[in-house]
């Protein structure tokens, strides 16, 4: 059974991997993805959302960047000084990048999610965790 951490790292990577538009990843805003945090557990809150980002960052299965004017280009997430920049409700959004082991730990919660006792699928339906 998957921990509500373990879900909630599933959806990020999730975004991070398949639903990335090119190289720099899936962008976002702090409020934007607390909505699908919110439709699994409704009583979530943005510290949740931040502290598994961080988390990953950490375990190296994920890059956060963002679009900076000064620069005039991407820049990831460095520290806790980031924190305001990257995770601010009214900032201009944040990119979910996979790294190379994001695939690897993907694999791992995605087994975790639970099937239904019974559950079957369609004829021809392909159930198992990725990778495919």
């Amino acid at each position: 059974m998957m921990t509500r951490e373990e879900r909630i790292d599933y959806e990020i990577l999730d975004c991070a991997i398949n639903g990335a538009w090119g190289s720099n990843g899936y962008a976002t805003t702090v409020p934007r993805f607390m909505k699908r945090l919110q439709a699994l557990f409704p009583d979530s809150v943005v510290r949740e959302f931040t502290d598994a980002c961080k988390r990953l960052l950490k375990r190296g299965v994920l890059h956060v960047g963002r679009f900076d004017h000064d620069l005039a280009g991407f820049r990831d997430y460095q520290a806790d000084g980031d924190d305001a920049t990257f995770f601010d409700a009214n900032s201009d959004g944040i990119c979910l990048r996979a790294s190379g082991e994001s695939q690897k730990y993907f694999s791992e919660v995605s087994m975790l999610i639970a099937m239904p006792f019974g559950f079957k699928g369609h004829k021809g339906m392909d159930i198992r965790p990725w990778p495919r």
